[in-house]
């Protein structure tokens, strides 16, 4: 396993040409702007996708319970 490294920014940070860390510490909006949920790892709490839902509910090992369900009847 990796190991973890600590370091502090004290005067900015550039890649490049773009500033990507203010001198006080700030990180510019530019820097993140382009990024989504792809760009971040799952922790122990899994993002939501329709296919995980299916595959939990096509389990046929455990059993489903659904809890405090309101249901408004709708329009079908």
């Amino acid at each position: 396993m990796a190991d973890t490294k600590n370091f502090r920014i004290e005067h900015g940070l550039n890649v490049v040409t773009s500033e990507v860390i203010t001198s006080s510490g700030k990180v510019t909006a530019t820097a993140v702007s382009t990024l989504d949920t792809d760009d971040l790892g799952e922790g122990t709490n899994k993002y939501f996708t329709t296919t995980r839902v299916n595959n939990h509910l096509s389990d046929a090992s455990s059993a489903k319970t659904i809890n405090n369900a309101l249901i408004d009847g709708g329009t079908f």
